[in-house]
């Protein structure tokens, strides 16, 4: 039953990673990401986060696009970082939560980056769903 239900969310997975809607370029990813994401998943499939760590979750991220701004990190260095705050947090897939792009725009915003910048800026070059960029700019509108 167990290796069933293994098998399900790991092809659930490889399905999600194919998904064209993914903001993030897969091709630094390997194939024992979305393994290792499932397994973990099937692991946590309980434990829903609760708002509290859902906030904490987003300000972690926010507290690394801030980092990010003063550094010369590339894309792939981010990505790293946003995927390791994921699974500490819980979060398999987190190229398809909003509230990552949300929670970069408010580090940005906090990192002084003028909205009107926010293309420009070298870690977001990544970013390739326009979903994703306008929820980064709306984060701006958030007191």
């Amino acid at each position: 039953m167990r290796q069933t239900h293994i098998a399900v969310l790991l092809a659930a997975g490889l399905f999600l990673a194919a998904l064209p809607a993914c903001s993030f370029s897969r091709s630094s990813r390997s194939s024992s990401r979305s393994s290792a994401a499932s397994s973990r998943s099937s692991s946590r499939q309980d434990a829903a986060p609760a708002a509290t760590s859902q906030a904490n979750f987003q300000e972690e991220i926010a507290a690394i696009a801030v980092l990010y701004v003063g550094r010369d990190g590339t894309a792939d260095d981010f990505q790293r970082a946003i995927t390791a705050a994921a699974d500490r947090n819980g979060v398999p897939y987190w190229e398809l939560d909003e509230r990552v792009f949300t929670a970069i725009g408010i580090g940005l915003k906090r990192a002084g980056v003028l909205r009107e910048a926010i293309p420009s800026v070298p870690f977001l070059q990544g970013v390739r769903n326009a979903a994703h960029f306008h929820a980064i700019e709306q984060a701006y509108a958030i007191p």
